[in-house]
């Protein structure tokens, strides 16, 4: 069980545009749950004590109706869709982070993630200072790029539309 003093960002801002769907891409649903739903359940089930999600001015309503959850959740809004580094600077600056114990960031389109990785990375951090979860595909179309220097260390995580033709062949 993880700290009651964690505290979790959940980036749900995104227009979901390509989804070519009426309801906020994160309220897209599988297997009759939301994508929202099942990161949700996953950091309550962990023992995440506090909750931030970032939303945009047109589902924040959308996605207060479906978070109804027995948890502390605070909704900051980002005005201007200006990419994940400025959703994570809105939750940042409309919220107070006194006396927090681990600080996470999920995608609220990442259903798969589940209370064990979220457990799995917070016994992580107790020998790091900072960790970033990511993963490799063989068609990285649509995904951001995380640089790394020869020894391994991120450098720069990129939006596919500001790579490079170099970085995106990552």
């Amino acid at each position: 069980m993880i700290d009651k003093n964690s505290v979790s960002v959940i980036l749900c801002a995104g227009k979901g545009s390509r989804m070519n769907s009426a309801r906020p891409k994160v309220l897209n649903t599988i297997c009759g749950k939301s994508m929202l739903g099942y990161i949700l359940d996953a950091q309550i089930e962990s023992g995440i004590g506090r909750i931030i999600i970032v939303c945009n001015s047109e589902n924040i309503d959308s996605i207060r109706s479906h978070t109804n959850k027995d948890i502390e959740i605070d909704y900051v809004v980002q005005s201007k869709q200006l990419g994940t580094a400025d959703a994570l600077k809105v939750a940042v600056k409309n919220t107070s982070f006194k006396d927090i114990s681990n600080f996470f960031v999920f995608l609220g389109d990442t259903p798969l993630i589940t209370h064990s990785d979220i457990t799995y990375l917070s016994d992580s951090l107790k020998s790091n200072d900072i960790l970033i979860a990511s993963f490799e595909t063989e068609n990285p179309t649509g995904y951001g790029r995380i640089i790394r220097d020869n020894e391994g260390r991120v450098c720069n995580i990129i939006e596919e539309w500001d790579a490079t033709t170099e970085e995106k062949s990552i």
